[in-house]
């Protein structure tokens, strides 16, 4: 239970950022559930009633960005929290809301990535998004951070009228640690009047001006932010820029391999990138290694820079894979990277918690419905002689796709039935495959009504089967 007393609690991530949306004075939530972001909303959720903030889960992700926007240009701090795929989704409303501004209220996004994919159907980075809005982008590396990131990005939000995202990922989201609580502000922001011009046209390259003004203004914040953990020693033979979790990996391999020279230059104020901190850093160094998850952003960014300043350091990370250009960072895989970089001897089969952990396939719960539908599937399949495609869709039924060929595609949120349209006018081309789709009953209020529409419009022929559990899983 997080009360507001001054001392240490356990608290996983996603618990921090509710902590500190509450810490913020957060008057507003909207969300979609997606592992790993979902326990932020819900958290939140089971505090509204005390803290007299109003959460919901919204049909899909864009219309959750969509009313906390509304909440913001009325005068109330919103937040508005997801996981990398639904950003796909929101993307829309944020490439026009980011001109328009926030507003008075103040708008957090935060979203958590999916290193590997663990519960995602792809691997990706969604910081680029920033770069593509043009808005600030913030990368917590601990438990702490976490909670008091999200004050200072309304604050900046706020002061700016910008949406403020901050990136999370699995292991910072779903793993816990000890978090020093503030206290709760006294409320003094009202509902209120919209300001005119909350739209774009017929000007839309002078709100870029205006944003890209903006942003300019926050490059210099972030260039005397004290969130960025700057290296203790002057001089060293590597230096390591690291952002989010990966700062852990970075740190935690120097200690067991008990390196020297080597020191940690961690960002969270990743974009705008904080110029004069990585140019003074550059200057105590001649190798650089880069830490962090999915792809080489914060990479990109200082090796751009290096250009610009004509550096003679030498870049080690993704775009020359000395680390692995996909999957996710850990202490083994910076371990590894550091000994070969520095010349340690170490013995690289012994990997921390090796044998601790016994692979298992996904599976679906005991007792769930979804395996009655897929043995069905699978006697259908039999029936037509292999003649079927079952075009799936995002859910906890997505396990389909480990039994036994009961799953032909699965792509995104409503692909399913989209697919399953085109496969479904293919007849007079000599396609003579039975087509089904499959969806359950969240993804399909999230994005299946357009596909639905446009099968029935053009008469397309094909079986949606939308498998109801009354709940999103």
């Amino acid at each position: 239970m997080m009360t507001a007393s001054m001392h240490e609690t356990m608290m996983s991530g996603n618990e921090a950022f509710a902590r500190g949306a509450l810490e913020a004075g957060i008057g507003f939530c909207a969300s979609y559930p997606g592992t790993p972001s979902t326990e932020i909303a819900t958290t939140l959720q089971k505090m509204a009633e005390e803290h007299d903030i109003y959460v919901e889960w919204s049909v899909n992700e864009k219309v959750a960005l969509e009313a906390a926007a509304g909440a913001s240009w009325a005068g109330v701090p919103a937040l508005c929290s997801m996981k990398s795929l639904g950003l796909n989704v929101a993307s829309d409303f944020l490439l026009n809301m980011n001109l328009s501004g926030t507003g008075s209220g103040g708008l957090v996004i935060i979203v958590c990535d999916d290193p590997r994919g663990h519960s995602s159907s792809n691997e990706q980075d969604s910081r680029f998004y920033a770069k593509a809005a043009q808005i600030p982008l913030l990368e917590p590396s601990t438990y702490q951070e976490a909670k008091d990131i999200v004050p200072f990005a309304l604050k900046l939000s706020q002061e700016y009228e910008v949406p403020v995202l901050i990136r999370s990922t699995t292991r910072l989201s779903h793993s816990r640690g000890l978090v020093t609580k503030g206290n709760f502000p006294k409320r003094k922001w009202k509902a209120g009047q919209l300001k005119d011009n909350l739209f774009n046209v017929p000007t839309p390259h002078l709100k870029h001006r205006d944003l890209l003004d903006k942003m300019e203004q926050i490059s210099k914040v972030f260039d005397e932010s004290s969130w960025n953990t700057l290296p203790i020693e002057k001089d060293v033979d590597v230096l390591i820029i690291s952002s989010g979790i990966s700062r852990r990996y970075s740190e935690e391999a120097i200690q067991l391999l008990d390196a020297k020279n080597i020191d940690v230059l961690n960002l969270v104020t990743t974009y705008p990138l904080p110029r004069k901190i990585v140019v003074d850093a550059l200057k105590t160094t001649k190798r650089v290694l880069f830490s962090e998850e999915i792809d080489p952003f914060v990479e990109e960014e200082v090796r751009s820079l290096a250009i610009e300043l004509n550096s003679i350091s030498e870049f080690h990370g993704k775009k020359n894979r000395s680390v692995p250009a996909f999957g996710e960072m850990t202490t083994d895989v910076m371990l590894e990277t550091v000994a070969d970089l520095m010349k340690i001897k170490r013995n690289k089969n012994e990997q921390i918690g090796s044998g601790i952990l016994i692979p298992r396939q996904l599976t679906f719960c005991a007792g769930c419905t979804h395996r009655n539908f897929y043995w069905a599937v699978r006697k259908v399949r039999k029936r037509v002689h292999d003649k079927l495609v079952v075009a799936g869709d995002i859910g906890c039924y997505s396990l389909g796709v480990f039994y036994d060929r009961s799953m032909t595609t699965m792509q995104a949120m409503g692909s399913g039935i989209g697919v399953a349209t085109g496969l479904g006018q293919l007849e007079r081309f000599g396609f003579d495959f039975k087509v089904l789709a499959v969806a359950g009953d969240s993804t399909f209020f999230h994005s299946c009504i357009p596909g639905l529409v446009n099968a029935k419009h053009k008469n397309a022929n094909l079986t949606f089967v939308i498998l109801d559990n009354e709940t999103t899983a």
